[in-house]
């Protein structure tokens, strides 16, 4: 670092330091190209440690972030990794060491040996926000971003939004109205939620059980989350098992002051071409 020797000495940096990286680029050039640095780890070990005033049990990588109390203050993060075992090595780190309050089943591994269904399952969450970490190969570059940039690049001038898994002619987006509205209900809801599973405390809140961002996507969607099946579909939520049913009939509910007049147009027009036919 390029800074004096004054701020390296105090305490201020030697408390807050988290680990030390000392990167060489030994495998550039030929066999003899620095081969002083095969040394390098001895002096680490000799010398830094007792200057920088670093205990024997210092870990080499540790997370700090001292606001990171819900899943979106962990910023999303794609990890790429050479091997599928550094992979999954990476997921149990942060899975161990992310604060209480961030659910392990935000942070997944990605490779190619891992089945197509939980393949699908972690791209979807990777796009919808509610996975956090993801630790991958390149079989995550090969099998989502050529798909998701083509998918862009060919609808974005179209009425089609990207990233839409329904077919071009179904409209599954509600309006900016009843998305607010069916928000606004979503998060009493998960407020009323949390009183009644975790009575007398204030450590959990209504974030934990249904962050923003899930409750951003169901809102947006309003329309289409018909079923605890299509509620699973379209976000990946830790407690959809659990509370999805009472969420689903709670968005249906509220649904019920915003008829949708479009599709009740189509039956009845439906219903009149019956009746002449007949």
């Amino acid at each position: 670092m390029a800074v004096p020797p004054k701020f390296h000495g105090s305490d201020l940096f030697g408390d807050n330091l988290i680990s030390l990286v000392i990167e060489c680029i030994s495998d550039w050039g030929n066999d003899d190209f620095r081969p002083e640095h095969s040394f390098c780890w001895a002096v680490i070990q000799a010398e830094f440690p007792n200057k920088l005033r670093l205990p024997a049990h210092c870990p080499h990588i540790a997370v700090s972030n001292e606001s990171a109390f819900w899943p979106e203050d962990f910023v999303q993060a794609l990890i790429y990794a050479g091997e599928r075992v550094t992979t999954e090595k990476i997921q149990d780190f942060l899975r161990s060491n992310s604060p209480d309050t961030i659910p392990e089943e935000v942070f997944e591994f990605y490779h190619r040996h891992i089945d197509e269904a939980r393949k699908k399952f972690i791209q979807e969450g990777m796009m919808n926000g509610t996975l956090r970490g993801i630790a991958a190969t390149d079989a995550f570059l090969s099998h989502i971003l050529p798909r998701r940039v083509l998918a862009a690049v060919t609808t974005a001038h179209t009425r089609i939004i990207p990233g839409r898994d329904c077919p071009p002619g179904r409209e599954n987006e509600t309006n900016e109205e009843v998305a607010a509205a069916v928000s606004d209900t979503l998060l009493a809801l998960r407020d009323t939620i949390v009183k009644r599973k975790f009575p007398g405390q204030r450590t959990i809140t209504g974030k934990i059980l249904m962050s923003d961002l899930v409750v951003d996507a169901l809102a947006n969607r309003a329309r289409a989350i018909t079923s605890l099946d299509a509620l699973k579909q379209a976000v990946n939520w830790v407690w959809a098992s659990e509370l999805g049913a009472e969420v689903v009939e709670a968005i249906q509910a509220r649904l019920l002051d915003f008829p949708d007049l479009e599709r009740l147009a189509r039956g009845r027009e439906s219903t009149g071409k019956g009746a002449r036919s007949a």
